[in-house]
């Protein structure tokens, strides 16, 4: 069964930005087109800092492959690698697919991190890797969060 929603050879960028309504954009544009660079760009990350449900999470934003790829290596001692075989195809066919920016800024509902730090009130939760909806985030900002104090310098 094919897609629907996948381009074919004939749509020319008139066409897809036809289909695309502001209705079906992200909440979030600027924060959608991050995430489709990272994901077409597999090995690159950003240290970032999300608002999510009253919650602070911090780490390394990347790619949807190199996430899935991360978390069926950490199964693979369970035998249950095989999980996220199909998530991990999708991923890399994002990654070399030239599909319209347009296109898939409707397509991307999640943001994917390692090396993760969760901040609910005082406490700290650290975590290998974290997968949030793109449509929860509240506020970002670039650079993950250090709780360092700062200094005159």
């Amino acid at each position: 069964m094919t897609d629907p929603a996948a381009p074919s050879d004939t749509d020319t960028p008139e066409d897809i930005e036809q289909e695309v309504e502001l209705t079906e954009l992200p909440p979030d544009v600027p924060l959608a087109k991050l995430v489709i660079l990272l994901n077409r760009s597999p090995e690159g990350e950003a240290g970032i800092t999300f608002t999510v449900q009253g919650n602070v999470v911090s780490g390394h934003l990347v790619s949807g492959l190199r996430y899935f790829k991360h978390v069926r290596d950490k199964l693979s001692a369970s035998g249950f690698e095989w999980l996220y075989d199909e998530q991990i195809e999708h991923y890399q066919s994002v990654a070399t697919d030239e599909l319209h920016f347009e296109r898939e800024l409707v397509r991307t509902k999640f943001v994917h991190l390692l090396n993760v730090t969760i901040y609910e009130g005082t406490q700290q939760i650290r975590l290998d890797a974290w997968r949030g909806r793109l449509d929860q985030v509240t506020g970002w900002s670039l650079g993950m969060l250090d709780r360092t104090p700062l200094t005159d310098d």
